[in-house]
Order: C-alpha cells, then sequence, then structure tokens
C-alpha cells in the first residue's frame, strides 16, 4: 500500500520530532519534539495547531493513541505516564508507569507497554 503525504506542517516544531501518534477518526496528529514536555495536537486537514497538552516533568518520548477507548498516551523520561481524552482533557497523570489494571485494557494496555519501554 502506498502512502500519500497529506498534510506538511512547517515550522511546527524547533527541534527533531521524538514520538507522533495519529487518530483516523478526528484526523488529528498528536506530536512531541525532543525537548518537548507538551504534546501538541494539529489538525490534519488545515495544518493548524489546536492545542498544546502540558502535563509531563520530562521532554515526552512516546506517544500512542488507542482509538478503541479514544484515549491518548504520552510517556516521557521522566517515568510518568499521561492519559488524555482525544478532547485533550487530562484524565491523570501517574508516575513510575503505575496505572491501575482496571483503567487499562486490551491494545490500550499494549501501548502503554510500549510507551513504558521506551521511556525507560
Amino acid at each position: 500500500m502506498a502512502m500519500e503525504i497529506i498534510q506538511v506542517i512547517n515550522g511546527a516544531h524547533e527541534d527533531s520530532l521524538v514520538a507522533i501518534a495519529f487518530n483516523r477518526v478526528k484526523r488529528e496528529v498528536y506530536t512531541a519534539a525532543e525537548g518537548d514536555r507538551a504534546v501538541k495536537v494539529w489538525d490534519l486537514k488545515t495544518g493548524q495547531r489546536l492545542r498544546s497538552q502540558a502535563a509531563h516533568k520530562g521532554m515526552v518520548t512516546c506517544l500512542a493513541y488507542a482509538s478503541s477507548v479514544k484515549l491518548l498516551f504520552s510517556g516521557s523520561i521522566d517515568g510518568s505516564i499521561g492519559v488524555w481524552t482525544d478532547k485533550g482533557s487530562l484524565l491523570q497523570v501517574r508516575q513510575n508507569l503505575q496505572l491501575q489494571r482496571q483503567q487499562v485494557t486490551g491494545a490500550a494496555r499494549a501501548m502503554l507497554l510500549d510507551c513504558a519501554h521506551t521511556s525507560s
């Protein structure tokens, strides 16, 4: 399957991207660059930044979007995981990657574990 460039966002970050995730339903892209402590959210159609979501004390190193539960997970070099709604509301930030087992299931848990591995 060939990939198509849909949108080029010039000047989105000053430094290199370290993490990216995609929400197919809302057509949004979540990004973090070297040194960023926040996640930037972009409208894929217009290329406009919609918001910046900050919750970590250290650089964001991993992003994963779970469409089945409409949650974005952000992992940080500080050892924390952020859990966000697809509207940008922060549900929780946990240090040392300790989320309640009943709060994360299925594909979201697999993405969370991947973030944990990436940020360690």
